[in-house]
């Protein structure tokens, strides 16, 4: 009985240490899931006017919208035959 009672006693300050960790680790992710759920707004020009809109939207769906318009590029780019250091030649 006095090793269970000597076991508990040291065991208990590691699982509340495991269990402090695991919460901090939970609440980073939460707030890295949060900063991604971020609105953010701009003012974009229209194309073809000297006008701008506001759009909002995340900050996930801005950078899928930044990678996807890169990929678009680097496709054109690598369809026409261009790449740095050979243009004009």
């Amino acid at each position: 009985m006095t090793a269970f009672v000597l076991l508990a006693t040291v065991a208990a300050p590691a699982v509340l240490a495991d269990t402090e960790a695991q919460a901090t680790n939970t609440a980073e992710q939460s707030a890295a899931s949060d900063k991604g759920n971020e609105l953010v707004c701009r003012r974009e020009p229209v194309m073809g006017t000297h006008m701008q809109r506001k759009v909002c939207r995340t900050r996930t769906e801005m950078e899928a919208q930044r990678a996807e318009a890169q990929a678009g590029m680097r496709e054109l780019r690598n369809q026409s035959g261009y790449s740095r250091g050979e243009a004009g030649q």
